[in-house]
């Protein structure tokens, strides 16, 4: 039993380890900079740097965390046993994965896209402010 619960939460871990790389890759393909997460205790992969990134490459790493999500999401659905406790544990841990980027993500995404400052502090590095109009 312990396995199957190790192997749900880590098949929904690995979801969210696609929505980081997503942001990742939509940052370096925007043309956005990011840089290395300052430890490696840290759960997210970088922080971006919105002193150094436009309005364009934040929103593509904004997109691209949705991308690496929904492609996790998918492959989750597809692949992991219903039968299984290990299955069922993926897929709530997914689920509820994908609530937090609906409830903590998108109302940024929308404030930003819609010409809102750049959030700041923790995973958003550099002075917010100098980008307000960018």
């Amino acid at each position: 039993m312990a396995s199957q619960v190790a192997a749900g939460l880590m098949t929904a871990g690995m979801g969210f380890v696609a929505h980081e790389w997503g942001h990742l890759a939509g940052t370096l393909m925007s043309g956005g900079v990011a840089h290395p997460a300052k430890s490696l205790a840290s759960p997210f992969l970088f922080s971006f740097d919105v002193e150094k990134s436009d309005r364009r490459a934040f929103l593509g790493m904004s997109y691209g965390g949705y991308a690496g999500t929904a492609v996790a999401t998918f492959a989750i659905l597809a692949l992991v046993p219903r039968d299984r406790v290990s299955g069922r544990l993926a897929l709530a841990a997914t689920a509820l994965g994908v609530a937090a980027t609906l409830a903590l993500e998108i109302p940024t995404t929308i404030r930003v896209a819609r010409g809102g400052a750049f959030p700041q502090g923790g995973v958003y590095a550099g002075d917010p402010t100098r980008n307000a109009e960018r």
